[in-house]
């Protein structure tokens, strides 16, 4: 993992629909009913775009086609979408400070349908894909494509493994959140 030097970094910005299950009855604004640890499930979509530093500039990796997406020598290799589908699956605490407002702390563990999150799945490709700049010096993409050269001898041979394409990626957050409540838990009145 050292010697292949590869890294990465991206804003992923998510819409999801969970269901909480508590593990004790949670009535905000009731004394007594006011905590619970709970589980979470549900499903969303996230977009992401992966990119690297070279030489303190931000270049984004999708477009660079880093194992040869797109190129005549390996066909079977499209372009990968920068929207994927999560399954979050969570823990966590809440609180309810009043009958409106709650406290919580939840980690939420993600399984995703993409193997670009990082964008490593598969092997290294011939550096022949990658045209050099005009002015004969490598390209961004010959250049990230196999970044082990800056800690040692280049290991990107072509079809040598670069990632695990036999596993989708998957991402961790652990966040702190307050929530609104939009009704009351209170029981109405007789007449």
């Amino acid at each position: 993992m050292r010697r292949r030097n590869l890294s990465f970094n991206s804003n992923v910005w998510e819409l999801s629909l969970q269901g909480d299950f508590n593990f004790f009855r949670f009535m905000p604004g009731e004394p007594g009913y006011n905590f619970t640890p709970y589980v979470t499930l549900g499903a969303g979509i996230f977009s992401y775009d992966p990119f690297a530093y070279l030489a303190s500039e931000k270049v984004h990796l999708r477009q660079l086609n880093t194992e040869g997406q797109g190129s005549s020598l390996y066909p079977d290799r499209k372009q990968y979408s920068s929207m994927g589908i999560s399954f979050p699956f969570g823990v966590g605490i809440k609180y309810s400070l009043n009958e409106r407002f709650n406290i919580g702390f939840e980690i939420l563990h993600r399984f995703t349908n993409t193997d670009y999150l990082d964008d490593v799945s598969k092997t290294y490709v011939d550096p022949s894909v990658f045209p050099n700049n005009p002015d004969g010096s490598p390209s961004p993409a010959m250049l990230l494509h196999d970044r082990s050269y800056e800690v040692g001898e280049p290991i990107g041979l072509p079809g040598r493994q670069r990632g695990n394409s036999k596993q989708k990626d998957q991402f961790v957050t652990a966040m702190i959140h307050l929530t609104f409540n939009l009704q009351s838990y209170r029981c109405p009145t007789a007449n």
